[in-house]
């Protein structure tokens, strides 16, 4: 069973009232966070009050109206990543995207069939990579699409949005403590006017929604994260906004750096507020060398393909995947790669197989 408790702020909420739920929670929860330490940065203070979920690995605040997570917050740990990399890993082949979540309301869940053909793909707000340590429940749970999915260019999310995801878990090799809080990010668009002065320009919010259940699609991406070693020593922060749409491989990371305080005004949330001083921490990139890895980008094609592997493993029924497979021949590749026909054929021998039973 899924563990997660969820809070709903109300007028009557204080900050002071808050800050004893957080401590009387990180108490009840001491036991479990030794043994799993992705929710530690929860001790700097929680970002917001609103719609909170606790899963096993990371916690989120869901926006029931843009059918998005605001923000998802949860660390990595040298120790904990060192140990469990002797363990069985879970697998997110065995993962699904799935829409329901017990605390949020139907009618304000985002589903699957929101982000078919919509032209976005569902990124990961706390990669599915960095929770491959835990348990398989652990990887299902950052595959809920309200509570840790967003709609994000496809390119983006398969190229240099993974670059970030990486250059942040290895992060955990470098420093005892890895703290991320990432999210949505929503910036108008500065638009120009015969009838407006230069010195005052008119700014604009222009954004996407997609599906039945009109899923906001962000215009950018923020992601902040607070390194440290044991006893609060050698601390660094960097906070960084990316554009949701194709960023040339070579683009640096510190192009994209802003200040916590940039992302707290456009996100209304308290990044990192208990306990230090987090403007008086070092720039993140001060103390590391923020070069991402891997330039090689995959071609859209290539991550075209992936999303239709996925997509065939998730067929019901032999029409919808005939249907699907019809839909990736329509797109005439130069080569259709081996796993993704290998997909569609252990996907057919599997429905066949179910067919014949349901005659007999």
């Amino acid at each position: 069973m899924r563990r997660c408790l969820i809070f709903f702020s109300t007028g009557a909420v204080t900050g002071l009232f808050l800050s004893n739920v957080i401590d009387h929670l990180h108490s009840q929860r001491s036991s479990r966070l030794e043994r799993n330490p992705y929710l530690n940065f929860i001790k700097y203070g929680l970002p917001s009050s609103q719609n909170l979920e606790y899963y096993r690995q990371y916690i989120t605040s869901i926006d029931y109206a843009r059918r998005i997570p605001s923000w998802v917050g949860y660390s990595l740990s040298r120790d904990y990543l060192s140990k469990c990399s002797f363990q069985p890993k879970s697998t997110r082949t065995r993962s699904e995207f799935q829409s329901q979540c017990q605390m949020v309301p139907t009618e304000f869940q985002a589903t699957n069939e929101d982000y078919y053909d919509s032209g976005w793909s569902r990124g990961h707000m706390a990669p599915a990579g960095d929770h491959k340590y835990g348990s398989q429940e652990a990887m299902n749970e950052t595959f809920i699409l309200s509570a840790n999915i967003v709609p994000q260019d496809l390119d983006n999310n398969g190229n240099y949005w993974q670059r970030i995801e990486y250059f942040t878990r290895n992060l955990a090799k470098q420093f005892d403590f890895v703290h991320v809080i990432t999210g949505p990010l929503f910036i108008p668009n500065e638009q120009k006017s015969l009838d407006a002065d230069d010195d005052f320009p008119i700014k604009q919010m222009t954004y996407n929604v997609i599906g039945e259940n009109e899923v906001h699609v962000p215009t950018h991406l923020f992601k902040c994260v607070l390194v440290e070693n044991q006893n609060q020593r050698d601390m660094g922060v960097g906070c960084f906004v990316i554009p949701n749409e194709p960023i040339d491989r070579n683009r640096l990371l510190t192009d994209f750096a802003v200040s916590l305080a940039n992302v707290e005004r456009r996100t209304g949330l308290h990044l990192f507020h208990k306990k230090i001083r987090v403007d008086e921490v070092p720039f993140l990139c001060d103390k590391t060398s923020c070069e991402l890895l891997g330039k090689d980008a995959m071609s859209h094609e290539l991550i075209e393909q992936i999303e239709y592997a996925r997509r065939v493993r998730r067929c019901k029924t032999m029409e919808q995947l005939q249907k699907l497979w019809n839909e990736v021949e329509s797109k005439r590749y130069a080569t259709i790669d081996k796993w993704l026909t290998s997909a569609y054929a252990k996907r057919l021998a599997e429905l066949d197989t179910q067919k014949l039973k349901h005659d007999d």
